[in-house]
């Protein structure tokens, strides 16, 4: 299979959501210059003293990093995280930890020594610890589609794919001061859900945060597309607090199947019209209460109910929310049951240079196709 991404760049590909939308072109493109490109905390920002910093670029190393806070000498000290491997070039946090109200700069070249890059500095503002776990989703939603296959030229950045899916995963904004909400989103093989067959791990958008999977047609194993992978949410932020809630989607909402042929590009995702609408999919008016049982559509039972979504505490094992279609028989609303811990989501993160995305795009997906 071919996703767009696996776990590698997602500073990059995390705020790629108006590229992902348009069509991509099939273009040579040139190797990055060395450097840092895009950091959480962005320049100016306000970010939990706790937080931990995100940087990505090229050839990158905490050694060409001077960190002060309110102008005294401070370390960074590199993390290791396993929802954040391969998000970031260097995650680190800042020693002694600041606190809120104190003013943080790291400035250098960012680079390990030897490497010619150009200067840098961030600033940003410390606020307070940030200990809470963000609430997992309000909404998951799948769509598909399975257009003219594209096959790559292997210079122009992209990668060879059959078809797409868009999850579209929605929630609210945090409150100022609060880490940026981060969600690891998994293709996994049903029934089980045990097979991993990609992932990628993105900075939430806003409101609606859309996550692109490229796949080649040999990955679906023989199934439809409306019933090959499902797709699985896990919701942290950037101080590393982790949401014990899984929300599962596995039904899509849209699918459209195009006539067999090739293309120049992989398409954006389409305008959906009613027709592409998935009968007895996440999006078919059910009717009756939201919660209680039934309510057939998709591998893995995307029309059944789950429990209340359990958010932050240690020692507690995660929680499987599936996805459901809410009531109604307008628009598409694929929302993890229960009640919500209040509004929260993950700053916007739309400033990273478009090079950082397409340099590294090829380098981030083409493991994963068969």
């Amino acid at each position: 299979m071919k996703p767009s991404g696996g776990r590698a760049l997602s500073l990059g590909l995390g705020i790629s959501l108006a590229g992902w939308l348009a069509p991509l072109d099939a273009v040579p493109c040139e190797p990055p210059p060395s450097g840092l490109r895009a950091s959480v905390p962005a320049d100016g920002a306000v970010f939990p003293g706790n937080g931990i910093v995100l940087l990505d670029g090229l050839e990158l190393s905490l050694d060409g990093i001077q960190a002060t806070v309110d102008g005294q000498k401070a370390s960074l000290l590199p993390v290791h995280l396993p929802h954040l491997q391969g998000f970031a070039a260097l995650e680190a946090t800042i020693q002694p930890q600041p606190a809120a109200g104190q003013a943080v700069v790291l400035a250098g070249t960012f680079c390990a020594p030897g490497v010619t890059c150009p200067v840098a500095a961030i600033h940003f503002a410390a606020a307070a610890a940030d200990v809470v776990a963000p609430p997992p989703p309000t909404s998951v939603q799948v769509d598909a589609y399975d257009y003219a296959d594209f096959e790559s030229s292997g210079g122009d950045c992209l990668s060879s794919a059959d078809l797409s899916y868009w999850v579209h995963v929605r929630g609210a904004a945090p409150a100022a001061g609060e880490a940026p909400v981060i969600y690891d989103v998994a293709a996994l093989r049903p029934p089980d859900l045990a097979e991993v067959v990609a992932s990628r791990i993105v900075l939430s958008q806003g409101a609606e945060t859309t996550v692109r999977f490229d796949v080649s047609a040999s990955a679906l194993g023989g199934a439809p597309i409306a019933s090959a992978l499902c797709f699985r949410v896990t919701t942290l932020d950037a101080a590393g607090n982790l949401t014990l809630a899984l929300v599962d989607a596995c039904a899509p909402c849209h699918v459209r199947v195009d006539p067999p042929g090739s293309s120049n590009a992989p398409p954006g995702e389409p305008d959906w019209v009613e027709a592409d609408r998935l009968a007895g999919g996440a999006c078919t008016p059910r009717g009756g209460g939201g919660g209680g049982g039934g309510g057939g559509g998709g591998v893995g039972g995307a029309g059944g109910s789950g429990g209340a979504a359990a958010t932050g505490g240690g020692g507690v094992a995660p929680e499987r929310v599936e996805a459901t279609a809410a009531s109604g028989d307008e628009g598409c609303s694929c929302a993890s049951p229960g009640d919500r811990p209040g509004a929260r989501r993950g700053l916007g993160f739309a400033a990273i240079a478009l090079a950082a995305w397409v340099s590294r795009r090829r380098r981030a997906r083409a493991p994963a196709r068969p």
